[in-house]
């Protein structure tokens, strides 16, 4: 939980990271050296508000940082903005404890508490209800650009280190299929990687994701292809990883990083991968 005198993020000093937090949270968000383990905070539910009152009708973001820039927060596909005010109302239930002006100080706080669940309660949304954000408005922000769409693409979205046999089973079943699977490494150009992996998502027709450790630059590259539904396939070598509430209702394939848990892989991807049809 952010709050920003102005609302952004660049303004908490680090004097101020995890104060109103629990001690034995806070703990667990230091390292060896006592430092903030900001790796580690990059993987939580965020919310983002600026100092407010019961009268703020300040936007209040909820959704996960950008892991390629801290100072921006990429709002859920799951839940719209909503005002401050609606958030003071409910201050208990996030942890903030109004007696000691915590809305009114700007600091970043690790609280004990289901976000994504505590933010769609306040909302009155059902589980299975989906709150996307404005289809028009994500398009537009994001730059879609569907004249350069390529039908025959599967962008992949994965860990680098350690996949390499994952990586060659995806491009198999992909070929297999009729796609032609790509990652942001596959092309070099004067472009920086996150314009290369926004810009790869976009022009893909589908995506393939893998989950595995919920690598924080494949949490947000999930979450940038949801915003543009694309349609998107989950994979995971460690299942047992609790999956981030705002795409908890994806199915995801499970498998072993053996060659018996790879063959599975590759049987349970052509199926889902042959299920989809080429944009016309």
């Amino acid at each position: 939980m952010i709050i920003s005198i102005s609302g952004k993020i660049e303004d908490i000093s680090l004097y101020r990271m995890l104060e109103y937090t629990d001690p034995k949270i806070k703990e667990q968000f230091k390292t060896t050296e006592g430092a903030i383990d900001f790796p580690k905070l990059d993987k939580l539910p965020t919310l983002l508000v600026e100092e407010f009152d019961s009268a703020s009708d300040a936007p209040v973001h909820v959704g996960y940082l950008n892991p390629n820039n801290r100072n921006e927060i990429v709002q859920s596909s799951q839940f719209p903005e909503f005002p401050a005010s609606l958030l003071y109302q409910h201050m208990l239930r996030f942890g903030i404890d109004s007696g000691s002006w915590e809305n009114k100080r700007t600091h970043w706080a690790v609280k004990n508490i289901d976000l994504f669940n505590t933010v769609r309660e306040i909302l009155n949304l059902k589980q299975e209800d989906q709150q996307p954000v404005d289809v028009k408005s994500a398009k537009k922000t994001l730059s879609t650009h569907a004249d350069e769409l390529d039908n025959d693409c599967i962008a992949i979205m994965m860990p680098f280190k350690d996949f390499d046999d994952t990586l060659e089973v995806i491009r198999r079943v992909c070929k297999e299929s009729g796609f032609q699977a790509k990652r942001v490494d596959d092309n070099y150009g004067p472009a920086s990687i996150p314009d290369e992996i926004h810009k790869l998502i976009r022009n893909s027709a589908y995506v393939i994701a893998d989950m595995s450790g919920l690598n924080a630059n494949v949490c947000y590259e999930v979450g940038y292809a949801a915003a543009l539904e694309k349609p998107t396939i989950l994979i995971t070598s460690t299942p047992s990883e609790k999956t981030p509430f705002d795409i908890a209702h994806m199915r995801r394939i499970e498998y072993l990083k053996n060659g018996e848990g790879l063959e599975a892989l590759q049987d349970k991807l052509s199926k889902a991968v042959n299920s989809l049809k080429k944009p016309r």
